[in-house]
């Protein structure tokens, strides 16, 4: 049951009543508070919204022709001079915050896909390996993604991250085509060199072909075309660009990458059978 103790109308409605309440000393007899203090009026705030006990104040803006990201650092560059009194404190809330924790989210979905993409390759391979070889592509798929931000004018925003996520996903097929054809002509008898080679020639049209019908599938959203599109824009651009920039990449590391770890491999269990 809320109960609430007030004061008199009387007293609280006037600058003299005001005066008239008494405090007690430390000597244990009451003072008019109006001999203790210099009075009055003025102005104060009509509304206080507290959080944890604690006095808030709120500032509130909005933005036009600029993205969230780089207004933030604007503003947080310019908090960093200013002199802060004890007691005081500064958050940022609203939209920076809802970007904060959706970040956060799609960090975390990100890493989980990367584990189950690895996870899921190694069960179809029954290696560790292989799986790890086609990994390799996926880092160099964010400079594809970096130029395809540049170039568009386009930020890193929540829309971006989710083609990011999607990318690890798609990335990877032209990995998973190249190693899989050198693990099956190693077990026809063919050496490996030879069958790195003769990969590389044979399923260079698939990989271009893969990746060519996806751009352009994927144009027309990345450059902004119809009613809506320039929201989901930023997706559609980093799987364009990542895409592209994996698709080039992965025909020159993949057969690098599976040269240097099958070494690797290689000496491991010729180390271990020494033992």
């Amino acid at each position: 049951m809320d109960i609430r103790i007030q004061y008199s109308d009387w007293i609280t409605e006037s600058q003299e009543g005001l005066k008239q309440v008494s405090v007690v000393s430390q000597h244990g007899t009451k003072v008019p508070i109006g001999e203790l203090i210099d009075s009055n009026l003025g102005t104060g705030p009509t509304t206080i919204f507290r959080e944890n006990q604690t006095r808030m104040a709120f500032v509130t803006s909005d933005i036009v022709g600029r993205d969230l990201g780089s207004v933030i650092a604007d503003i947080e560059a310019g908090i960093e001079d200013l002199i802060i009194p004890e007691g005081y404190e500064i958050e940022f809330g609203g939209e920076t915050q809802d970007m904060q924790d959706s970040f956060k989210s799609l960090a975390l979905a990100l890493i989980l896909a990367l584990f189950f993409v690895y996870m899921i390759m190694a069960a179809q391979f029954e290696s560790l390996i292989n799986p790890l070889v086609i990994m390799f592509t996926l880092p160099l798929t964010f400079i594809g993604i970096v130029f395809a931000l540049v170039i568009s004018g386009r930020s890193l925003s929540v829309p971006a991250l989710i083609g990011v996520i999607m990318l690890a996903g798609i990335a990877v097929n032209n990995g998973i085509v190249l190693v899989d054809y050198i693990n099956l002509l190693r077990s026809k008898g063919m050496g490996r060199k030879e069958a790195v080679i003769e990969t590389g020639v044979t399923r260079i049209r698939p990989v271009l072909m893969t990746t060519i019908t996806t751009v352009m599938g994927l144009l027309p959203l990345a450059l902004g075309l119809g009613e809506g599109a320039e929201t989901q824009a930023p997706m559609a651009t980093v799987v364009v660009g990542g895409l592209t920039f994996s698709a080039i990449v992965t025909l020159v590391l993949i057969p690098v990458m599976y040269t240097l770890l099958d070494d690797a491999s290689t000496k491991v269990k010729d180390w271990f059978e020494t033992l």
